[in-house]
């Protein structure tokens, strides 16, 4: 959980033409990386090699560039084991304008993901993908999210004309990414390109949104069970006809069968 300081700080995100000298982007997004202590994986002195050959005899079969656009599919359609399962969490390392940048948030975790499909709804347009080497995929793109209002109304969330909730729909991010993949088909390498001032408001407005929402399910007895429904009453059954009672044989002959009765 953030501290109430940090949550202001990420809340507040610097402006672009404030940074000093010596200060980039990359940096202010690692600062960003520290205020809430995503744990970042040491590979130093790993066998790197033997991370990306992944499993024993198995290749890579897709093309890398479908690759990412099958990941970006799990995202749109909100499944948090596929999104995770995209990263080689070991090697995973991600680079913006060609610096090493840290995550804000845990994305090889699973239940990061689910967190964030509680809160946002994702699309990306696609504008161009290609394959630019055997584990390696050039894909320029649109994404954008959007508070996921219904969901969040349904479950009684109190913060959503709050910031970070109440941006201007939707945030957009427009980014050009080189990726590398493992023989696994998972992702080794991020590497971006994009406008300064995106990155940093859209990860400002995911890190504190999703500490936000975290604090008010940890702290609500309802958490994310939204209220019950009340049942309408079942209707009534009408009460079943009752036969006619069935004629007595007795002080009465019986007359066959489609036979008309003799006279007398």
């Amino acid at each position: 959980m953030l501290s109430s300081e940090s949550t202001h700080n990420i809340l507040s995100p610097p402006s672009t033409s404030a940074l000093v000298k010596g200060e980039t982007i990359a940096s202010k997004l690692n600062e960003l990386a520290s205020m809430v202590s995503v744990e970042s994986k040491d590979i130093t002195g790993r066998d790197s090699q033997r991370a990306l050959r992944g499993k024993k005899g198995k290749k890579c079969k897709d093309h890398p560039s479908n690759t990412v656009t099958k990941w970006f599919d799990c995202i749109k359609h909100k499944n948090a084991k596929c999104a995770a399962a995209a990263y080689n969490a070991e090697l995973f390392q991600k680079v913006y304008k060609e610096e090493n940048v840290e995550e804000v948030l845990a994305f090889t975790d699973e239940d990061t993901w689910k967190t964030l499909f509680d809160i946002f709804d994702f699309t990306f347009d696609v504008e161009s993908q290609r394959d630019i080497g055997p584990h390696e995929a050039s894909v320029r793109y649109v994404r954008e999210i959007r508070v996921n209002t219904d969901e969040l109304n349904w479950m009684g969330f109190p913060h959503l004309d709050e910031s970070p909730f109440n941006f201007t729909s939707p945030l957009m991010q427009n980014e050009w990414a080189l990726v590398e993949l493992d023989d696994d088909c998972k992702l080794t390498k991020w590497d971006i390109y994009g406008d300064d001032g995106q990155q940093l408001q859209y990860h400002s407005v995911i890190a504190a949104a999703v500490s936000v929402y975290k604090d008010w399910v940890a702290s609500s007895p309802q958490g994310k069970k939204a209220p019950k429904k009340s049942k309408s009453p079942k209707a009534t059954k009408a009460p079943k006809a009752t036969k006619a009672p069935k004629a007595t044989k007795k002080g009465g002959a019986k007359t066959p069968k489609g036979k008309a009765p003799k006279a007398f």
